[in-house]
């Protein structure tokens, strides 16, 4: 029923739109094709194919664009192969397989099976190891982690020197990687209960530690594939792109199985198989990277030093001095053992004289014992890497009257492939060349006029060895060394006769010849320069245009504020009178073709103007200060001007421009004009002293006031008088500011519970204000009759006056319909809850006030709890169970160390007894209470803490 009811939970998952394609159409519909085009590497030789369910669950598929971790290769699916890109899919149908049910055993599991789904093939050992990369996934994950449904597939490896427990005497490779120990492999196999997120899936975690006390530790190889947002299970972040593989939950990371005993060129047989096991639901699948199936075998390739049309007739050609030619091994599935291969060299190139050989960095191959027994020299392809290479530098003589030399190279297996006697891996022959010699055929150049431009290039260049490219390699340097280019020609400009140097070498860098190139320069007499007398106002635009004789004729100009040179012949000079009276213009000019360089300076001076004539009058009379006036100015000159009014005396900046000034004194005041003549800025003072009328501020009587609480009293301004007024009785010519903010000459104020003070200031039409003037407005109102309260026990509470001396007469509500009128009573509540207490004091003249407070009649929370207990069934402290008193709602909630709720119950009497909701036992651990308790007069309580299970 299980395996049912999960099936609909997959079907959303299963909408989800996959990006791995799978197919067994044709050619993947042929069991040889798949295993020889699909999953084998390298030449290895393959026979007896075979398979159960081909049809449903084996195929090929492409993972180009999905997250498994291959980009191709052999599926293998108990579900249909649309399994995993449709998200569900149909199985074999076929029940049981000896091998698989045999494999279930070593996961504790006696289930058959069902789905079988098994490819099968021969292959002959070409070295001692075999080896192939996979992932396995399934819908088991995530949700049935260390339960007892487990599906099943294993590698079943039969041959000689092999004793295993499978059918033909096979071993299984499908077992997990040692975390700690790289390159080898624990004996415990993959599955969903070996492989997975490290945390059990609602299951108790007792099924996958009976396999693998250590199945924890092997989350590192598994990847969740069923997750929301980011919140995915395990230690691996899923790879993208996420979501692309349909159906399965969970898959591992890529593994690697291998075997290292192989008998070099006996026959083998493996048997790739996965099944369902117990029922046909919730299907498994592995993946088996293409080209991964290898044995390791070595190809040796032979790589020129050149390139270009001699390796048309001659592939293996290699010229004197160029770069090395190379061996190139290439070691496929080199991955348990060094490799070790004899290197014999023979022809009539001499070792030492005619090439040397270069093998990880020295000149020297490895000393070593060939098949028959004698001393040889070797190479050796270290474990784990597929290429290495052997340069041969033939040495450059500068003899080209040699005939073709060769090299015949002899490449035997010794150590780490299958041997046999005289097995050659390959046979090899380089014809090594002399160099052409390099010719350079130049030719004198000019240059008429320094500036000018003249390409410097070779007529011809010939010989020397330049490959496909059909480039030389080139460097021009001067008279001092200095380099000024890499290519074919140079283009250079001088002001002196010069020589330039070429050379030229080829692409094997042995021959270099040199060229030399004259240039030429014309030579031209001194510029001068004249100009007139230049006298400008401040501000005024010049243009600078002087007369040039001498040169070449042909001029460049670099005037003030750039540094570029122009043909401009004229500038024009803006001038700011503030950069000084007597200015100098610098003028540089360069004649373009001697390239000689003349600076000229061209003076700039400053007009003279007459002094200006001034009158200043004042238009308006002033009554109060700050009234506007007019300064009105008469200028008489014959320069533009420009007008500044100051006030020096109060330090005021420039406050007015132009010939008349509205000003506002408040004092007596000296105003400045600053007259300035604009075309050399010479500057003029004229001043006016502005009279303002004075006066004193007004003078007033306000007195102080009493009342009682609450009562409305009017406050009034009396005996007024001012200067600055027209008339001095009537109060609309005044201004009135009250510390309340009101501005009438009389107002009403409220006398308050303590005294009141209240100022006020009168100013005039002026603006003249008076000094502020104080008056205290009295209460006379008792205060508050402040009283606390003490609960003598649960429901007598003692009442204490704060207030001595104010009050005859108390008037008590204790809120509970019962009343007092003594100083200090103390009163008993029957019942529980909340009650605001009132008192009403009055004194000798029957002024009254009041005081409230409230009464809390409420039991107390009290909570206890134990910290450990043993649920050991011994009858002693079983159960965990906490004490409450004073409550009215209770629950209580108990959790283990991640969070999860173990137990919750509202009944104080009801202990836990240590056990999971399913009823197993919890292990001996720490874990977390929290316990809430209310009762509507105390309010709210909550208690958390810690309890240890002993057992």
């Amino acid at each position: 029923m299980r395996r049912f009811i999960y099936l609909f939970i997959l079907f959303p998952f299963a909408a989800l739109v996959g990006q791995i394609a799978v197919t067994n159409a044709v050619p993947f519909d042929d069991e040889a094709y798949l295993v020889n085009s699909v999953l084998v590497g390298g030449d290895l030789n393959t026979s007896s194919f075979s398979s159960v369910g081909f049809a449903n669950g084996i195929g090929y598929f492409d993972g180009f664009l999905s997250n498994i971790g291959f980009d191709e290769g052999v599926i293998l699916s108990s579900g249909g192969l649309e399994l995993v890109t449709n998200g569900f899919g149909n199985g074999s149908g076929i029940s049981g397989d000896s091998d698989l049910e045999l494999a279930l055993t070593e996961i504790n599991l006696t289930w058959g099976v069902n789905n079988v789904t098994i490819l099968e093939f021969d292959f002959v050992a070409e070295s001692e190891s075999v080896a192939f990369n996979y992932v396995f996934g399934s819908v088991e994950y995530t949700s049935y982690t260390c339960s007892v449904f487990n599906d099943i597939f294993g590698f079943f490896l039969s041959g000689p020197g092999i004793a295993g427990p499978y059918s033909n005497n096979a071993i299984n490779l499908a077992y997990i990687p040692d975390p700690d120990n790289p390159g080898q492999y624990t004996t415990t196999p993959v599955a969903v209960n070996t492989v997975n997120s490290g945390v059990p899936s609602g299951f108790s975690d007792a099924d996958c530690e009976n396999i693998d006390p250590n199945w924890e530790d092997y989350n590192i190889y598994w990847v969740d594939n069923d997750y929301t947002g980011t919140a995915w299970d395990g230690v691996n972040q899923p790879p993208s792109p996420e979501f692309t593989v349909e159906g399965i939950t969970g898959f591992t990371t890529p593994l690697t199985a291998e075997y290292n005993n192989l008998i070099c060129g006996e026959t083998y047989h493996i048997k790739l198989a996965i099944a369902d096991a117990s029922d046909g639901a919730l299907n498994s699948v592995v993946f088996l990277e293409a080209n991964s199936f290898i044995s390791p075998s070595v190809v040796v390739n032979p790589l020129s030093n050149i390139t270009g049309p001699i390796l048309e007739e001659d592939p293996l050609a290699i010229y004197e001095g160029c770069a090395a030619a190379q061996l190139e091994f290439t070691a496929t599935a080199n991955s348990t053992e060094d490799i070790l291969l004899e290197v014999l060299f023979e022809g009539n190139a001499v070792y030492g004289t005619d090439f040397v050989v270069s093998y990880n960095g020295g000149d020297i191959l490895d000393p070593c014992i060939n098949n028959d027994g004698e001393e040889a020299l070797c190479v050796t392809i270290p474990a784990g890497q597929e290429v290495m290479y052997l340069d041969l530098q033939a040495i450059y003589d500068e003899d080209d009257s040699e005939e073709i030399e060769n090299i015949q190279i002899t490449i035997n297996a010794i150590a780490g492939l299958c041997q046999q006697a005289e097995l050659a891996v390959s046979e090899i022959t380089f014809n090594l060349y002399d160099q052409i010699e390099i010719v350079v055929e130049s030719e004198l150049e000019t240059i008429e006029c320094f500036g000018d431009v003249v390409t410097l290039v070779p007529v011809s260049v010939i010989g020397g060895y330049i490959g496909e490219t059909n480039n030389y390699t080139y460097q021009w340097v001067d008279q001092n060394g200095t380099i000024l280019g890499s290519e074919e020609s140079l283009q250079v400009s001088t002001s002196a006769d010069a020589i330039y140097t070429l050379s030229v070498m080829d692409n094997c860098q042995d021959q270099e010849v040199f060229s030399l190139f004259n240039v030429e320069v014309n030579e031209y007499s001194e510029i001068n320069i004249s100009f007139p007398d230049y006298l400008v106002c401040d501000e005024d635009v010049i243009t600078i245009n002087p007369n040039l004789i001498g040169g070449s004729g042909d001029y460049s100009y670099v005037w003030p504020d750039s540094s570029t040179p122009c043909d401009c012949e004229s500038y024009d000079l803006d001038y700011e009178l503030d950069l000084g009276a007597d200015q100098v213009v610098e003028l540089q000019v360069i004649d373009n073709c001697s390239a000689a360089v003349y600076d000229f300076e061209i003076p700039v001076g400053l007009s003279e103007t007459q002094p200006p004539s001034v009158s200043i009058m004042s238009i308006g009379v002033q009554f109060c200060p700050n009234d506007e006036i007019t300064l009105e100015s008469q200028i008489q000159g014959e320069s533009n001007y420009s007008y500044s009014w100051l006030n020096l005396d109060l330090d005021e900046y420039e406050f007015s421009n132009g010939q008349s000034a509205l000003v506002s004194p408040v004092v007596n005041t000296i105003y400045d004009l600053l007259v300035i003549d604009e075309c050399n800025g010479e500057e003029y003072f004229f001043d006016y002293n502005a009279e303002v009328p004075a006066y004193a501020p007004p003078t007033f009587t306000i007195v102080d006031m009493g009342g009682c609480v609450g009562q409305e009293i009017e406050l009034t301004v009396q005996d007024l008088f001012a200067e600055g007024v027209i008339d001095s009785e009537d109060d609309s010519q005044y201004n009135f500011l009250w510390s309340t903010g009101e501005t009438t000459q009389a107002i009403n104020a409220i006398v308050q519970e303590s005294p009141t003070y209240y100022s006020v200031q009168v100013s005039d039409l002026c603006g003249n204000t008076s000094n502020d003037q104080s008056l205290e407005l009295s209460p006379s109102s008792p205060p508050p009759p402040a009283f606390t309260l003490d609960q003598i026990d649960q429901n007598t509470i003692q009442f204490t006056q704060l207030t001595e001396g104010f009050f005859t007469q108390f008037n008590w509500d204790f809120g509970d319909g019962n009343t007092s009128t003594e100083y200090e009573p103390i009163h008993i509540y029957d019942t529980e809850g909340d009650y605001y207490v009132s008192l009403v004091a009055s004194d000798d003249l029957g002024c009254e006030n009041s005081y409230n407070g409230l009464v809390n009649i409420y039991p107390s929370l009290l909570f206890y709890s134990p910290d450990v207990f043993s649920p050991n069934g011994d009858g002693v402290n079983d159960l965990f169970k906490v004490s409450v008193s004073g409550y009215e709602d209770f629950e209580l909630f108990i959790f283990d160390r991640w969070g999860k709720a173990l137990f919750s119950t509202t009944d104080p009497n009801e202990g836990w007894d240590g056990t999971y909701p399913s009823g197993a036992e919890v292990p001996q651990d720490v874990y977390m209470y929290k316990a809430y308790m209310t009762n509507s007069g105390a309010g709210e309580k909550l208690e958390k803490g810690r309890v240890s299970i002993v057992k």
